[in-house]
């Protein structure tokens, strides 16, 4: 039964939109319009006519109704962004129910939106001094969150409705106990909006929906007090769709092509769409290409009467036409007349694109086709196949593909593989299906989809083949075309699995309170950096499924009211045990009352053991000060070390989209000086100087940076990058969170105009010096007009915008790494990336695998799903294992790599070296990991030996010795183990080697006489 607040809410008249900021005064949760993505085929040309509105908002106030906005919520929300408060987490096992429980119930009903309130601004600067916990904020609202819907549900079975399941698996809580633990969701409650009725009180409910719109509200409650709501409105349409449906070939295909989807070529694309194509560019695109290219396009006419029908054409190319399988016009006729009894009649047309030019219009008694006067059934679309990613596996199976297309519109969606149905498939939407290859022979097998009734083997051949044009006409759907995926026989897909690392004893999990991000320290140490004023020195034991935290040290305290980023050693730094962690106030104004203008509070400190104090880690000095930190969650982050040890910085975007206007929920602040950037700061270079200083910080958005010149701006245009991995190929690859809805949606024009503008999802880009990645920042602007434009990911480069290397539809992407490990040969040197796992045990987040096709080149990679969990940073082992904390359930997750171990009587088998860069004159200490070591195993590192060989573990599996001297600087060289017992010699390792040299180069300086171009404002120039 719903409380009274709730019931109350439910009925509560909609508040008008004058009236969204009185109605919603509190933080709304991370939410995105979403974009079609970057990769794969846009299927953006289907027609719909229903929206799916998902608003989110706090207290028991009805939303504001918005139409025409497509919103889909992200399944994880935002994290600890720059390391501030984490935007993604709430409840545990005990308090919400688990992922697998869908409670089934029956219909609800209408619309939705949502905005903020604006708070004051201070003019004066304070800077915390004393050591306090930023934990226990009981103002961390809950937030509700309806995972992404389809745009529309369909009701394939013609009974008036649809089931649509409603997932709530992103809603979480930002509150943390004193102690630092993180809150928990205590009640997930479903709601039908207009009469208040309880639906379900999982975290997942499958409910009956009516033809037409419904609205739903979901409301949770945290363990703080704090009641959170989110609307969202489900659209079932019938599967009669207006308008035809076209079906592209690709050049080459005889004329006419097939009159059904049964026979072969099959199609190469394929759209909803109207009859009227006025030139080559009212065609969609797709892979049908250019050329002079066939299509075949299909619709139900409606005779409003009886009668003769007279339907002509005006054609540049060719076409034909058939109405219930008869010929009214032939190639190279205009026109023809056919009697047709009132109602429905089938019509098939063929047309063929020649030459450059493309026109087609078709008439009925002389005048165009009235758009209700035709239709489709989408029951019998037949599905086109236009990528899939990756397209290689293994003998084994195994292998996560992405298939992109069309089409996939029925219920039942199947996929084959040669002769086999995948393992598995998800279908994602209409135009996505996520799928696991099954076991194969080596060799290429043809890929195809199947929807509806209908599929392999259909026409009794016995060759049990989906596609190859021998099969009958399934009832519903069809079988689309073939695309290969190679099989490749010594080819093993990427296997792991996952469980929390434990504490001492083994009996329990360790406690891991708030982690954020996550090094290995040169010790052998995981270094975690806490949301708080401390980093944890982590001991950990790792033998196959048992990871253990055997030792733990705590830093003192880094300040008051602060959270620690980031956490990083230099490598050029050797064995010389110093941790770089940026740390900053977050909500400094909102929680803590410092003045608007204290947002330059972010500061890299450097810590140190500290002997005297009996500090693990303590606090050495303050290397840069005056970081651009928000009034929210976002502060520097994601610190890596170039070739040449010189400091890199995530430095944060202080707006959701370039301009405060409208922004008062990320902060209310503009983007100052050294904002929405990555700097570079040569820290270790004689009378370095990291005190950053403005003219003024009243006035962000026109301060003027007046000191600290020696950390210097190398790229611009990322607006809340967290994760960053400097890759052996030399490149730097950043993750990089896209806007929140609700946060701010104006983007600048220019620099004088703004306007109102949906966002995107997250990305991850190939940093480029000097290159623009498309945030606003106005204040740079003044110098250079390019930052006063938002850039979408999807717009194409320019000599002022990179466009992302992969662009997600979703969030929240955070952690980042390369793939170093050789237990599966073929990701070495690709990248990992996580996305993040809320509070909630049903949202256990994701790993993906970036398949980078060239080192540092621009190709567009391909995206793989590897594991089905994750945290928010990501940190590897000498074993091939993984670690990542998760912030919002309190504890570390170990991802270990699943293979059959070599046989005891082989050769070394190592795995990896840890840390994987060091210094060019060595000296310093390395930690292998593999098989069949022995007791006595020796090294080499580029045929140069790993001297002093000790701490080899009983079981062959793990030693540590000292680096050797690069014979080049800057070489990344492999590594090879020898067993003592034997003298085999390990194997050349895959890839391109393990371990990389540092330059041996002068120290690096900045020529700060570029930092007083334009008044100051000139982006400082670092000498090469």
């Amino acid at each position: 039964m719903a409380p009274p607040l709730a019931a109350a809410a439910a009925r509560a008249p909609l508040p008008s939109v004058g009236r969204r900021r009185a109605a919603l005064s509190l933080r709304p949760p991370r939410r995105r319009r979403q974009l079609v993505p970057v990769v794969g085929v846009a299927a953006a040309t289907a027609a719909v006519v229903v929206v799916v509105v998902v608003a989110a908002a706090w207290g028991t106030a009805a939303p504001a109704a918005a139409v025409g906005v497509r919103h889909r919520p992200h399944g994880q929300l935002r994290t600890v962004r720059q390391g501030g408060a984490p935007d993604e987490g709430g409840g545990d096992a005990a308090a919400e129910a688990p992922a697998a429980e869908v409670a089934a119930v029956s219909p609800p009903a209408t619309t939705a939106a949502a905005s903020a309130a604006p708070h004051d601004a201070a003019a004066a600067h304070a800077t915390p001094v004393d050591a306090a916990s930023p934990g226990g904020n009981k103002t961390h609202s809950a937030h509700a969150v309806i995972d992404a819907l389809d745009l529309t549900y369909v009701d394939h079975d013609g009974d008036g409705e649809a089931a649509v399941t409603l997932s709530g698996v992103g809603s979480h809580t930002h509150h943390f106990a004193d102690d630092g633990s993180p809150g928990t969701l205590t009640r997930t409650e479903w709601f039908n909006n207009d009469t208040g009725a309880l639906l379900g009180s999982a975290l997942r409910v499958t409910a009956t929906f009516p033809l037409g719109t419904t609205t739903v509200r979901l409301e949770v409650a945290d363990s703080a007090g704090a009641v959170a709501s989110d609307w969202a409105v489900v659209a079932v349409v019938d599967a009669i769709r207006p308008g035809a449906y076209c079906y592209y070939f690709p050049p080459g295909t005889a004329f006419p092509p097939p009159a059904d989807g049964a026979g072969a070529p099959k199609a190469v694309f394929a759209a909803p769409s109207g009859m009227q194509f006025i030139g080559t560019r009212t065609f969609p695109e797709g892979p049908h290409g250019d050329g002079d290219w066939v299509a075949r396009c299909v619709w139900l006419y409606h005779a409003a009467a009886a009668g003769d029908y007279t339907f002509g054409v005006n054609v540049t190319g060719r076409a034909a036409l058939r109405v219930d399988a008869k010929t009214v016009f032939d190639d190279g006729e205009e026109a023809g007349t056919v009697t047709l009894a009132a109602g429905l009649h089938e019509a098939v047309l063929a047309y063929a694109k020649v030459g450059p030019d493309a026109h087609l219009r078709v008439t009925v008694n002389g005048d165009d086709m009235p758009d209700g006067a035709f239709s489709h059934d989408q029951n019998r679309v037949v599905p086109v196949i236009t990528g899939i990613s990756p397209a290689a596996g293994g003998t084994v199976g195994g292998t996560a593909v992405r298939v992109t297309g069309v089409g996939f519109f029925t219920s039942s969606v199947r996929v084959v593989f040669g002769a086999a149905p995948a393992a598995s498939v998800d279908r994602v939407s209409a135009t996505e299906l996520r799928v696991v290859a099954p076991p194969a022979s080596p060799g290429p097998h043809a890929v195809t989809v199947v929807t509806g009734g209908g599929g392999a083997d259909d026409d009794g051949s016995g060759d049990n083949v989906a596609g190859d044009g021998r099969e009958a006409a399934p009832a519903e759907g069809g079988v689309s075309n073939a695309v290969t995926f190679t099989v490749a026989g010594d080819a093993v897909a990427p296997e792991f699995t996952s469980f929390l690392v434990k504490g001492a004893t083994g009996d329990e999990k360790f406690d891991l309170p708030s982690g954020i991000a996550i090094a290995y320290g040169p010790d052998g140490r995981y270094y975690v950096s806490l949301y708080g004023p401390h980093v944890l020195a982590l001991t950990i034991s790792g033998d196959g499924l048992d990871h253990r935290v055997t030792d733990v040290c705590k830093s003192e305290s880094l300040g008051v009211n602060v959270s620690a980023a980031s956490v990083s050693f230099n490598p050029a730094d050797g064995d010389n045990l110093q941790a770089y962690v940026s740390v900053a106030t977050l909500y400094y104004h909102e929680r803590y009352g410092l003045p608007m203008s204290a947002w330059d509070n972010g500061r890299i400190l450097l810590l140190a053991p500290d002997d005297d104090r009996g500090e693990c880690l303590g606090i050495k000095s303050t290397v840069i000060s005056g970081l651009p930190t928000s009034n929210h969650d976002h502060s520097p982050a994601g610190l890596a070390w170039d070739p040449d040890g010189r400091l890199l910085i995530l430095s944060p975007g202080l707006t959701n989209m370039g301009t405060a206007a409208g922004g008062e929920r990320l902060g209310g602040t503009d983007e100052s000086p050294l904002s929405a950037a990555v700097l570079i700061a040569d820290v270790n270079a004689p009378g370095f100087d990291g005190a950053i200083t403005y003219n003024s910080t009243a006035e962000e958005r026109y301060a003027v940076q007046t000191g600290g010149f020696d950390v210097a701006i190398y790229a611009t245009g990322l607006r809340s990058a967290f994760g960053s991995t400097v890759h052996t190929s030399g490149e730097l690859y950043v993750t990089d969170n896209g806007p929140n809805e609700l946060f701010g949606d104006e983007v600048f024009d220019g620099c004088d105009s703004s306007r109102a503008s949906t966002g995107h999802g997250d990305k991850v880009v190939r940093l480029v010096r000097g290159a623009h990645y498309g945030h606003p920042n106005p204040n740079r602007g003044r110098d250079d007009p390019a930052q006063c434009t938002y850039k979408w990911p999807n717009e194409a480069e320019t000599a002022d915008y990179k466009p992302p290397l992969v662009a997600f539809a979703d969030g929240s992407h955070d952690g980042i790494v390369e793939v170093l490990s050789n237990v599966f040969p073929a990701m070495k040197h690709d990248v990992l990336v996580s996305k993040f796992s809320t509070g909630n045990r049903a949202n256990d987040g994701l790993l993906k695998l970036i398949h980078l096709s060239d080192a540092g080149a621009d190709d567009p990679p391909t995206v793989t799903d590897v594991h089905p969990a994750s945290g928010l940073d990501i940190e590897s082992t000498p074993s091939g294992a993984y670690y990542l904390p998760r912030t919002q359930k309190g504890e570390l997750l170990a991802i270990v790599p699943v293979y059959d171990p070599p046989p005891a009587d082989g050769p070394p088998l190592p795995l990896g070296v840890k840390p994987h860069r060091g210094p060019a004159a060595g000296g310093h200490t390395v930690t292998v990991g593999g098989h069949n070591f022995g007791a006595a195993p020796t090294a080499t590192l580029g045929d140069r030996p790993c001297t002093d060989v000790r701490d080899v573990a009983p079981d062959g599996t793990r030693f540590r010795c000292t680096v050797p001297p690069a014979a080049v600087a800057g070489a990344l060289v492999r590594l090879a183990v020898t067993a003592g017992e034997t003298g085999v010699t390990s194997d050349v390792t895959p890839g391109r080697g393990d371990y990389w040299y540092m330059n041996d180069v002068a120290v690096a300086g900045v020529d700060r006489a570029s930092c007083v171009v334009g008044g100051g404002r000139g982006t400082c120039k670092v000498r090469q």
